[in-house]
């Protein structure tokens, strides 16, 4: 078992928080560029929100088998992306 954690808030506190980090990169980004950017970041995806639920803050995974799934999801997700792209 792999449990995240989060606080009481859960998925949805940490959503926000990938959203306003997303958000702070683009705008130094449009700031050196000096271009003006309206529309807001995409959410996370579900396996980006379920591999940082069980990722402390130094980082590390809460536990061996976290990373090992994780490392099986995120492989997965690049070779859907890739079939997806080549056709």
């Amino acid at each position: 078992m792999t449990p995240h954690l989060l606080s009481r808030a859960g998925y949805r506190k940490l959503e926000q928080t990938l959203v306003n980090e997303k958000e702070k990169s683009r705008q130094t980004t449009t700031y050196e560029n000096d271009t003006r950017v309206s529309e807001p970041p995409s959410p996370p995806t579900r396996h980006q929100k379920w591999k940082m639920a069980r990722m402390r803050k130094s980082g590390t995974y809460s536990s061996e088998q976290s990373r090992i799934i994780s490392e099986k999801i995120v492989s997965y997700f690049h070779l859907v992306v890739h079939l997806f792209l080549k056709y």
